[in-house]
């Protein structure tokens, strides 16, 4: 019979059975939470208003989801905790519900939060998960294309404001907070460096927007 009041053998085993759990909570629990809707669930999810179509909230729920996401990729070492997010695709998860819901700037935060953490550990495994597992690069050139066309107030990311001047909306601040750490880690990173050289595209991007 096991005691539980016996003491664990030493710290190492405490932080091994501690990793093991929240890797089970973020492959199993929050995966299943955070799981992106099929496209009728887009649909239904959809409502239109005076400044154009949003969609359901994200909810509280969800959110202290991404908060404790967020908390737990900062204070735990980055390669253990990476392991559960690949495993469980959370990376593209956030990536969807980063631009599916463009006002919700506490989910935008703690998604940039996990991902310049990513970047700034420089892992060689977590760095090329982000680059070639992840649509990462991908939405930032996307979204900096869908900024300029779309609809007659400037672009599915704009909206005109009380001015009658077009506005950007606020989650194009952590794209281009995401994008901009790309370039920082360019120089520390080679990986990242011939990566990025090698998408024509960029190079354009970064001249334009950056």
């Amino acid at each position: 019979m096991t005691d539980v009041n016996k003491e664990p053998e030493n710290k190492e085993d405490i932080n091994e059975e501690l990793l093991r759990f929240f890797s089970d909570v973020i492959v199993q629990s929050a995966a299943q939470e955070l799981k992106i809707p099929s496209e009728d669930e887009k649909l239904a999810d959809a409502h239109c208003y005076q400044y154009g179509y949003c969609n359901r909230p994200f909810g509280t729920l969800r959110t202290q989801i991404v908060e404790f996401l967020a908390d737990l990729y900062q204070i735990h070492t980055t390669e253990h905790v990476h392991q559960a997010f690949a495993e469980a695709d959370i990376y593209n998860t956030l990536l969807f519900y980063f631009e599916y819901h463009p006002y919700h700037n506490i989910l935008h935060q703690r998604v940039t939060q996990i991902f310049t953490l990513g970047l700034d550990r420089n892992h060689d495994e977590v760095i090329n998960h982000l680059l070639y597992q992840t649509s990462l690069i991908r939405r930032i050139l996307d979204t900096s294309k869908l900024l300029y066309v779309g609809n007659n107030d400037g672009g599915f990311h704009t909206f005109t404001g009380t001015s009658g001047h077009c506005v950007t909306r606020g989650f194009l601040v952590f794209i281009r907070k995401l994008a901009n750490k790309l370039v920082e880690m360019q120089k520390a990173n080679e990986e990242i460096s011939s990566f990025l050289e090698s998408i024509p595209e960029w190079a354009e991007y970064y001249d334009n927007e950056l």
